[in-house]
């Protein structure tokens, strides 16, 4: 992230975890700290985070 984190949270597995940004990013990291995925489609903050409990790879996000 280029600015303040917003949101965090860990999936049901633990095995990632997804942050977001004033930066209008979200970035989902491996347990070991290493970037997974950077999403960069949100127009604004994101800063509601929430794993699927059934889909643990289905992260829903939002901002604004």
């Amino acid at each position: 992230h280029t600015q303040e984190v917003c949101g965090l949270a860990w999936s049901p597995d633990g095995r990632f975890l997804a942050s977001g940004g004033n930066d209008n990013v979200v970035c989902i990291w491996t347990d070991a700290g290493v970037l997974h995925k950077r999403l960069t489609d949100h127009t604004a903050a994101v800063k509601a985070l929430a794993w699927c409990p059934w889909q643990p790879s289905l992260l829903a996000s939002g901002g604004g």
